[in-house]
């Protein structure tokens, strides 16, 4: 009987494979502990504070048409998105951009949609939240390419390691 002979390349790919399930397993492990308090509701945190903060205009490359259209969630008037920005912060020893857009959409049940934003180097993610602070919708962009739909499964620990900052950030007092 011969030995059986594998290609570089199947190597690679199960090696690969390997890597990125270890690395899945130790940012959902790292993202359970830090996500935000039990019974925290980002989008009720966004639409009660919504009066006290400074939102500006989105320019389009930062809210594009091919994540809105993914989320669900592009605007109704074609008026451009609203968003507020945390300051830059570092998790996981990487810089990260943060920010929330509140955007006008076609359902007469919920006509404000609240998407937040995780941006770092080599990626970005945008959350669609649900009025009762779950995951709608997460779509993914590898700066490599194209906007993908994940799984919420995929880019929940990501948006979990962010909750308790939006969290924090969104109940702050105005500033005078």
């Amino acid at each position: 009987m011969e030995p059986v002979r594998f290609h570089k390349c199947s190597f690679a790919i199960l090696a690969a494979g390997a890597l990125a399930c270890a690395l899945f397993l130790n940012v959902a492990g790292t993202a359970a502990k830090q996500a935000a308090p039990a019974g925290v509701n980002l989008f009720q945190d966004v639409m009660t504070h919504q009066a006290s903060l400074q939102w500006q205009n989105s320019p389009s490359a930062n809210y594009p048409d091919d994540a809105c259209g993914y989320l669900d969630a592009c605007s109704a008037d074609r008026s451009p998105a609203k968003y507020y920005a945390l300051p830059v912060g570092t998790i996981d020893g990487r810089r990260i951009a943060r920010a929330v857009y509140l955007v006008k959409v076609k359902d007469p049940k919920q006509p404000t949609a609240v998407v937040f934003e995780h941006q770092s180097a080599s990626q970005t993610y945008f959350f669609r939240v649900a009025p009762d602070g779950s995951l709608m919708h997460v779509v993914y962009l590898d700066r490599s390419g194209t906007w993908l739909l994940v799984a919420n499964s995929t880019g929940e620990p990501v948006f979990a390691k962010d909750a308790a900052d939006w969290h924090a950030a969104l109940a702050k007092p105005a500033a005078k």
